[in-house]
């Protein structure tokens, strides 16, 4: 398993940016009051494990990755929490969780089963570790609706390649889809599974959008609502490039690294500067039980 993304600590500090901007979409509909005990896999830099725990103060959290760097950085984040004992972070891979059967009442994914080769085993051996009725939460990624207006050949070149090197990689960009099929098969249910869609013009503001009512969302007008979303995109995607370069994936409109991150960001400032431009993209969320 490689991750799309590396590990530098820019990415790492995305992480962070990311889990704070997105935790109203991630955590809407997430319900772990009844846990006592939960386990997270693919904690990374712990962005999301410290918003888990300030969101259930009665939780206690074991939170997983399989890279070193993410857990030593995992560790700054969540000091204070380690502290006072609520957390538990461990290195190791989630085919092989060194855990007892049914030791937690609760499971979170978020934008990890994206990068796994082999998503079914691992939620076959997560099923292993929790209790009978354990609650289950997943945010996932579903990367084939990105797309604007005015439509940009560059963004459209470059997500496609983006994408086509994440299942290089041995991930999925398109798990979303899947999410319902792959949590029946491993064992779980019932099960609920949500395709989420939002489409940003500049005139439909944050009251208009289920996903985006009635959180921080609301405080900003359509078209910073929209601003908001571009600037969270291109470094999205910019957070490949990298890794792009590496795997020597070629661009029609950029030689250097230097020459395509301006192209790219160039698309993506034109929108914001465009009142009328539109952005579009999608999501996947899906809860069940043991």
């Amino acid at each position: 398993m490689s991750y799309l993304h590396g590990y530098s600590k820019d990415e790492q500090k995305r992480l962070l940016d990311q889990a704070r901007f997105l935790e109203s979409l991630v955590f809407e509909k997430v319900d772990f009051l009844r846990c006592r005990h939960i386990l997270e896999i693919g904690c990374g830099v712990g962005a999301q494990s410290k918003i888990l725990l300030s969101r259930y103060p009665q939780l206690q959290l074991t939170s997983v990755d399989l890279s070193d760097a993410q857990i030593e950085a995992a560790k700054a984040t969540l000091s204070s929490e380690l502290k006072e004992g609520r957390v538990h972070l461990q290195q190791g891979s989630v085919y092989e969780l060194p855990f007892h059967e049914g030791q937690f009442d609760g499971l979170f994914i978020c934008w990890f089963l994206e990068h796994v080769p082999d998503s079914l085993k691992a939620l076959k051996e997560l099923h292993r570790c929790l209790s009978a009725g354990a609650r289950v939460h997943l945010a996932e990624v579903y990367n084939t609706p990105l797309s604007c207006f005015p439509h940009s050949v560059i963004i459209e070149e470059y997500w496609a390649k983006f994408n086509r090197l994440q299942q290089t990689l041995g991930g999925d960009p398109y798990i979303g889809i899947r999410l319902r099929r792959l949590l029946h098969d491993a064992g779980f249910q019932p099960i609920t599974a949500q395709i989420h869609t939002i489409c940003l013009d500049g005139v439909l503001g944050a009251n208009a959008i289920p996903e985006l009512k009635g959180n921080q969302f609301e405080r900003f007008s359509a078209l910073e609502l929209k601003n908001q979303f571009l600037d969270y995109w291109v470094e999205t995607l910019l957070s490949g490039l990298g890794q792009l370069f590496e795997h020597q994936i070629q661009f029609s409109f950029g030689r250097t690294h230097q020459e395509v991150e301006a192209a790219v960001r160039g698309e993506f400032t034109k929108l914001k500067n465009d009142s009328g431009s539109i952005f579009h993209f999608s999501y996947a969320t899906a809860a069940a039980l043991k």
